[in-house]
């Protein structure tokens, strides 16, 4: 079994995951997300959480981290994502965030949308507001790597 990351845990304590986040006081293993290469092997992770975490990134920020996420999960991995939307009053009264995100951004990581600059790209297993606020999204995703 592969490793079970929380990235960007702040004081949030997942059972059996491992809480990454750049406050030492909080975390399993402190590291800043906009820091590369993550201290993880290739392949060596199961699940990711990054609830709440996206929004802070800026947007070469946000490549590099799915470029991380995608090196270190499992062929059969899944990241998980939570983040309001771009036109949720969440998304910008928090003094941290840096940009809005839109749930359909996450079709670009796809083939059949990709970056042209890319070849990491994810497939789409769930999309849609979350089921306690709608005006949050949650996207999960797993790597779509070539296994020859």
């Amino acid at each position: 079994m592969g490793l079970k990351l929380n990235l960007g845990s702040g004081n949030i304590k997942m059972l059996d995951f491992i809480s990454v986040d750049i406050n030492p006081d909080i975390a399993d293993v402190v590291w800043d997300l906009r820091k590369t290469p993550y201290p993880f092997e290739d392949r060596s992770c199961e699940y990711i959480c990054a609830h709440h975490l996206v929004e802070h990134l800026y947007a070469h920020e946000h490549m590099t981290f799915m470029s991380e996420c995608w090196r270190i999960l499992d062929n059969n991995g899944y990241l998980e994502l939570i983040f309001p939307t771009w036109d949720s009053e969440y998304a910008w009264i928090d003094p941290t965030h840096v940009r809005g995100i839109h749930p359909k951004q996450y079709e670009y990581f796809t083939k059949v949308h990709g970056f042209e600059y890319t070849d990491k790209f994810w497939n789409i297993h769930a999309s849609g507001p979350e089921e306690n606020n709608p005006l949050f999204w949650i996207v999960l995703l797993s790597p779509d790597k070539d296994l020859k």
